[in-house]
């Protein structure tokens, strides 16, 4: 008996001693089972994680001249701060914002000039 088989055979024999007497055809099945679960699993989880990186909003590219205003969101990317942290600026006051109709837009020259204003400590 080689070495492979050896260690084949102690392992069916402990599954079978953890088995508590179940009998090599059930616990094929088990086993089998163990791995359609297994399989089920990782499956799901690669789904969830496609789903996830599907609804991922890619960073936008740097702001073009062309580009005015932003909205909240595209504030937030632009800056690489969340969109929350967006709203608490402008509610304290320390950035300007402005709505058309349900739109809620920053100027892009405002975004520069309150981030140049944060990254060198100046006060307005």
């Amino acid at each position: 008996m080689s070495h492979e088989e050896r260690e084949q055979d102690q392992l069916m024999q402990l599954i079978g001693i953890m088995a508590g007497g179940i009998g090599y055809g059930e616990l094929g099945a088990m086993l089998a089972a163990r791995k359609l679960y297994r399989e089920a699993a990782q499956s799901k989880k690669s789904e969830v994680m496609a789903r996830n990186q599907s609804s991922f909003v890619p960073e936008p590219a740097p702001l073009s001249p062309e580009k005015l205003s932003m909205s909240i969101d595209e504030a937030a990317r632009a800056i690489g701060i969340t969109r929350r942290g967006v709203l608490a600026c402008i509610s304290s006051g320390s950035l300007k914002s402005f709505k058309i109709g349900n739109n809620q837009l920053i100027l892009a020259e405002e975004l520069r000039s309150w981030l140049h204003i944060q990254a060198n400590g100046d006060t307005q």
